[in-house]
């Protein structure tokens, strides 16, 4: 499942519990979620950073950085 900024109009509270409700009801399925908003990342098993034209993938410690300035 791809979603591309599905939950941008969303509060946050609300953001979490729609991904919480598409993670209980499909444990073993895939989603891959793009986002602005970094608020959700300790909801995910890997973080990716996309950045002038580079992809990498961030530790636990720099997604929960990450997640917790915002």
């Amino acid at each position: 499942m791809l979603l591309d900024e599905a939950t941008s109009a969303l509060d946050v509270t609300t953001e979490r519990q729609v991904l919480r409700n598409i993670i209980q009801r499909k444990p073993n399925r895939t989603v891959i979620v793009t986002t602005h908003r970094p608020s959700v990342l300790n909801m995910c098993q890997r973080v990716y950073r996309v950045m002038q034209t580079k992809v990498t993938e961030l530790d636990e410690e720099e997604a929960s950085k990450m997640a917790m300035d915002f």
